[in-house]
């Protein structure tokens, strides 16, 4: 150990120092203080186990943006550089045990985890939605494919139905996608419509067939 107030090192039975009848305190072993910056550092674990609980709670608070993973990275480097004797002289152990640091740990854990499904939820919900609408568009072109397949037989001057173009044409429907086809040869409106109507683009996307194809969601 080594004496808070003139840095000699005691012996760590000493009540109080030799040299200056102070209390000695007890160093932060290096290898502790290395491992809990580089695994826990995050979310300030090793600023706990020096005793420093303010630092070590905004550490824990902040965690979520990468900040202090990021500096305890640093001083992890600088603790691996700097020697274990000076390491206890400037630090103090006097933080929580191994217990309250498995529990810091914990905590920290489940408040990630929180931050990270709340980020993660949503932009999985939103990337879910944007597939309903590619799944519709793609049922579309394929729809308009079959369609110039159908009219390709000159004996054919009716709007089909969904039905007809698909047993006519091959064309496979999806089970989760309402087709209606309406009006008559060279002005025809289709509607698509996904089952779950999640497509955040609109709740149908319509093609319209006349001197050019316009398609839009509405």
């Amino acid at each position: 150990m080594f004496c808070f107030s003139c840095g000699r090192a005691t012996k760590s039975e000493a009540e109080i120092c030799p040299f200056c009848g102070v209390r000695p305190k007890k160093g932060a072993d290096k290898t502790a203080l290395a491992l809990l910056a580089f695994f826990l550092g995050g979310i300030g674990g090793h600023k706990f186990y020096v005793g420093k609980y303010g630092q070590g709670i905004l550490y824990l608070l902040f965690c979520w943006t990468g900040i202090p993973g990021l500096i305890a990275l640093i001083e992890f480097i600088i603790y691996l550089c700097t020697p274990g004797e000076d390491i206890a002289r400037k630090y103090d152990s006097r933080g929580p045990g191994g217990v309250v640091l498995l529990v810091v740990g914990f905590l920290g854990f489940i408040f990630m985890a929180g931050v990270l499904t709340a980020i993660a939820v949503p932009n999985f919900i939103a990337y879910q939605n944007k597939a309903v609408c590619a799944q519709v568009e793609s049922q579309a072109n394929k729809t308009l494919y079959a369609l110039s397949e159908f009219y390709a037989d000159p004996g054919r001057s009716h709007v089909p139905s969904f039905d007809e173009l698909a047993q006519t044409t091959g064309l496979q429907p999806d089970e989760s996608i309402a087709v209606q086809l309406e009006g008559e040869p060279g002005e025809i409106l289709i509607q698509f419509y996904h089952t779950s109507g999640t497509c955040p683009m609109g709740e149908s996307f319509v093609v319209s067939l006349s001197d050019q194809i316009v398609a839009q969601w509405q």
